[in-house]
């Protein structure tokens, strides 16, 4: 069923359309001076005034449903745009709170409820209140674990530093790592709860790393996950990757030559050297953008008009522009695997989408005159084509006719 703009159904606008033409009929028969005096004389003036102001209260509080559909309609409609539940939405609590108020402080002589789909979401605020609540638990316990974790590692880093970490049920690595895979498993389903808020997500989601990078550990010496534990603080400090941290190359030094994983041994080693390989490559793609941009650029200015009508240059030209455009909306369009590299460098983004508009846009620019210049080449190419199979065709007609002649014909 359709609703208007404000979401009111057809049904409901038909009766606020009806309730208004009573109160504007009502209104114009008593400014009416002898229809008021014989109402007056009748004694039914105070009846219809009675019947007015009520009819007007109940106006005014249709109006206010009215607009409480429509601020919970914003408050919808942002969390979609968001990609988030509507609890959180900045103005999420200030609706439902002047629901609530609504339901308790709607007089009990005017016949107006909330709205089916208004009143369902003041039922939902409670349950969704509850499962948000059991919800923080359930972090609380991931973070727990996450505490006991860093206690233990950087304890076996300060008194045992090169004595490795092993899974024994006689060691307190070993009693919580036999604990931490299900914590780890309800952790990454409650990640995936929509009710749970942006910042808790985050943080979350980086106890669970930790937690499995400690998992990951077994195998190695305490002081290699003390090392890795400061380096991922001092990363969280700094806002950046952990391969930015001045430390992080030395640690992947000191774990030598551990290459091969085990069962439950040197994955975290494997791993990281994986992590620094890749991110040593992607540095390399994204530092040689801008420059290959910018000289993109000036080419194309200095060049001018003339250069874009030089048929040879210009199409190399614009042959490295298109690879250089494709590899900057590659980069531009990964930020997963390019945005640390992106964020290191203040504004290094903005000039990159501004300098490859600008680069497109020159392209689009050239278009027309690049059409003309190349269906000018191609005139000119047909022509020496036929130029040249004309000499051809009068030089094999002139070697006919000398072989004749030597015939005696």
């Amino acid at each position: 069923m359709k609703h208007d703009a404000h979401g009111t159904h057809p049904s409901e606008a038909a009766t606020n359309h009806k309730l208004e033409r009573t109160l504007e009929e009502a209104e114009d028969l008593l400014a009416d001076t002898r229809v008021a005096t014989q109402a007056r004389l009748t004694g039914l003036y105070d009846a219809v005034t009675a019947t007015g102001a009520h009819l007007t209260r109940q106006r005014d509080v249709k109006d206010r449903v009215r607009d409480l559909r429509t601020r919970w309609k914003a408050v919808e409609a942002d969390a979609t745009q968001q990609g988030c539940h509507p609890m959180h939405v900045a103005g999420y609590q200030r609706v439902m709170e002047q629901l609530i108020d609504f339901t308790r402080e709607r007089p009990a002589d005017l016949p107006v409820d909330l709205p089916v789909d208004l009143a369902a979401a003041v039922d939902r605020h409670a349950v969704w209140e509850k499962q948000a609540t059991d919800l923080q638990q359930d972090v609380k316990t991931v973070m727990t674990c996450d505490a006991r974790r860093r206690a233990i590692i950087t304890s076996a880093a300060k008194w045992t530093p090169e004595t490795p970490l092993n899974r024994s049920r006689l060691t307190r690595y070993g009693r919580w790592a036999r604990s931490a895979p299900k914590v780890i498993e309800d952790g990454q389903r409650l990640a995936r709860n929509p009710l749970l808020s942006p910042e808790d997500r985050t943080t979350l989601e980086t106890a669970l790393e930790r937690i499995t990078a400690a998992l990951d550990g077994c195998g190695l010496e305490a002081k290699h996950l003390g090392r890795f534990e400061t380096i991922l603080d001092q990363a969280a400090a700094q806002g950046c990757h952990r391969f930015f941290v001045e430390d992080y190359d030395r640690f992947i030094i000191g774990l030598g030559t551990r290459t091969i994983v085990a069962p439950g041994r040197n994955t975290l080693a494997v791993r990281e050297r994986a992590v620094q390989d890749a991110m040593r490559l992607d540095a390399v793609t994204v530092q040689g953008l801008e420059r290959d941009l910018e000289k993109t650029m000036q080419e194309r200015e200095t060049g001018g008009e003339a250069f874009v009508a030089t048929m040879h240059p210009y199409q190399a030209w614009h042959q490295d522009a298109t690879r250089t455009l494709t590899r900057v909306r590659r980069v531009l369009g990964d930020r997963a695997r390019y945005g640390p590299h992106l964020d290191r460098v203040p504004g290094l983004e903005t000039r990159l989408r501004k300098t490859a508009a600008a680069v497109a846009a020159r392209i689009t620019q050239d278009a027309p005159l690049r059409t003309a210049v190349t269906a000018a080449h191609e005139r000119e190419t047909a022509q020496q084509i036929a130029q040249i199979r004309a000499r051809e065709r009068a030089r094999s007609r002139s070697r006919s006719r000398s072989r004749g002649l030597g015939l005696g014909l």
